[in-house]
């Protein structure tokens, strides 16, 4: 934007000598350097004419579209100092503490040594969480404020079953019902009940099985399917909650029957969402992998 508004003027003289018809790769003839050149010529390419184009203008067009360009390019620069300041880094120090009870309820079937059903229902625990802030560079956490941050309900059921003696599978079928809690989401700076931001209650679905390959080796493998039911008002780019499909393997080393080696690797696939607002969108993705390393020791 400077630069613009400083050839506009500082072209002036070389249009009122006469020399405008000049072009302005030759404008070293007529007392231009060849640094201006370089210079006019990259705020022409910013204002959006081809490097031809640039090649064939003389002073004169050049200083008319320099003076058509500068306000743009002033408007930009506002605009991109709008944007500097609401991506700058902000600083926060911040604790969130609270508490909530949850009785659980669970019931284990054990049909035979081949057949194992469970279930098992967690009831909601109501939590509001405070702030304990120090620093708040985003005004998104003032010191005392209070958040609700419940632990829906859950329901799980699991199915063992083991057809041969080397060989376990499982299953499980888990839902989190979201809608009648409450995670502290705000529309218009106001907080809302989950049954605004979820259009339904999130559902996961498992399945692993084991293998004893030997006395002292296990392997396993498993598989995790999450729907979620939150909505376009639940997204943002703080808070957002994806579809996934997860997969793990895995494998068991007995050392002795009183100590085992375990060694899991898992990967997470995560649905993308993509946001729409005015004028712009915005896209919620990621991915994780989890490697692990567990001993059992039974004593």
């Amino acid at each position: 934007a400077t630069g613009a508004n400083a050839y506009y003027a500082g072209l002036q003289p070389f249009v009122d000598a006469g020399v405008g018809s000049t072009l302005l790769i030759n404008g070293e003839a007529v007392g231009l350097t060849a640094t201006q050149i370089a210079q006019i010529q990259g705020l022409l390419g910013a204002a959006g004419l081809a490097p031809e184009a640039i090649g064939a203008i003389d002073i004169q067009t050049a200083q008319a579209t320099l003076g058509v360009a500068a306000p743009v390019f002033t408007q930009n620069s506002a605009m991109m100092a709008g944007y500097a300041a609401a991506t700058s880094n902000k600083d926060v120090d911040a604790a969130q503490t609270g508490h909530g009870i949850a009785p659980i309820i669970g019931v284990n079937m054990k049909f035979s040594d081949k057949f194992n059903l469970a279930v098992k229902y967690e009831h909601k625990a109501d939590i509001t969480l405070t702030n304990e802030t120090v620093i708040d560079g985003t005004g998104m956490f003032s010191d005392g404020a209070k958040t609700p941050s419940d632990m829906p309900s859950l329901l799980t059921v699991g199915v063992g079953l083991r057809p041969i003696e080397k060989l376990n599978i499982n299953a499980g079928f888990h839902m989190y019902f979201d809608k009648a809690a409450n995670y502290g989401k705000q529309i218009g700076g106001a907080f809302v009940d989950n049954s605004e931001v979820m259009d339904g209650n999130s559902i996961e679905a498992a399945l692993g099985l084991e293998y004893m390959v030997t006395e002292k080796i296990l392997v396993s493998a498993g598989y995790l399917l999450t729907q979620t039911g939150a909505n376009d008002k639940y997204h943002s780019d703080l808070s957002h909650s994806l579809n996934t499909n997860s997969i793990g393997v895995g494998g068991k080393f007995l050392v002795n029957e009183n100590i085992g080696i375990n060694l899991g690797f898992m990967k997470t696939m995560y649905q993308g969402y993509t946001k729409s607002f005015t004028g712009y969108e915005e896209e919620y993705n990621r991915d994780a992998m989890v490697i692990a390393v567990g001993i059992d020791y039974k004593f």
